[in-house]
């Protein structure tokens, strides 16, 4: 079993010629946590996919893994970004035993060349708002209020009101 990653905070970046901009990859065996991820005020230039979110990477270190470690991803936001020349705007694939939830796209902007099929999401589960090209059904909730007591570093679960 892995560990976990959480509190990250990533602001202020600029990411150009790249096959991916935003990448949080996980696998089933690997158990574990990615959780409460905050990034803010990125640009993206020349990028084939700009978000990208799956638990599907299938590297492990060895054969001594437990197929079924299922890893736990929740409360990501990512707002303020910008970009030009991306391909796709977003590829979000969770497990259909383990969904991603709690992830939160805000003020978001990119200029997409595949516009028909710029999102790709599959097991997971969130909201947006602001976000152009229109995010995948399951992330266009507009979420109207987070609890007080939800926030990123809280155990509690903050599925939208």
């Amino acid at each position: 079993m892995s560990g976990g990653v959480s509190e990250v905070h990533v602001e202020d970046m600029l990411i150009y010629n790249v096959r991916t901009g935003i990448y949080v990859k996980t696998a089933r065996g690997r158990g574990g946590y990615v959780r409460d991820i905050f990034i803010s005020n990125v640009h993206i230039v020349n990028a084939k996919v700009a978000i990208r979110l799956s638990a599907f990477y299938d590297d492990h270190p060895n054969d001594g893994y437990d197929p079924y470690a299922l890893p736990v991803v929740e409360k990501i936001l990512v707002e303020n970004m910008t970009g030009q020349n991306i391909t796709f705007a977003g590829q979000l694939e969770g497990l259909p035993d383990s969904p991603f939830r709690d992830i939160f796209l805000s003020n978001i902007t990119l200029g997409v060349t595949s516009f028909d099929d710029a999102w790709s999401c599959s097991n997971v589960q969130g909201s947006s708002e602001s976000v152009y090209p229109q995010p995948c059904s399951q992330l266009q909730i507009k979420r109207k209020t987070l609890s007080p007591t939800c926030s990123f570093g809280s155990d509690v679960d903050c599925d939208v009101l």
